[in-house]
């Protein structure tokens, strides 16, 4: 995950997020901490968010991925959440998340 992240992957935006919300989170994400906003301009930004809802219907649209392997598959195409365990092969884990 480290190497990952200091080769820039970031998460995708989660289902449904405003793309203002996703780009204040990759914001915070910087690996430079001297380039991430400081609490005082998170604030303000979410407080101008508040304030002009409209701003908040854009939604992010996903990023290709960018994972070490190649072969890692594209999970935004997952349909569930067995496929999903089935593509990470954690299939045995199934039945923990169906009771």
């Amino acid at each position: 995950v480290i190497k990952a992240v200091e080769k820039g992957y970031r998460l995708p935006p989660p289902m449904d997020c405003p793309e203002a919300i996703h780009q204040l989170m990759l914001d915070c994400w910087q690996k430079d901490r001297s380039h991430r906003p400081k609490l005082a301009q998170i604030v303000k930004a979410l407080d101008k968010l508040i304030r002009a809802p409209e701003l908040l219907r854009k939604q992010a649209k996903p990023r290709p991925h960018n994972f070490i392997d190649p072969n890692t598959p594209d999970m935004t195409s997952l349909s569930s959440v067995q496929h999903w365990l089935l593509t990470i092969k954690m299939e045995r884990y199934l039945s923990l998340f169906l009771s």
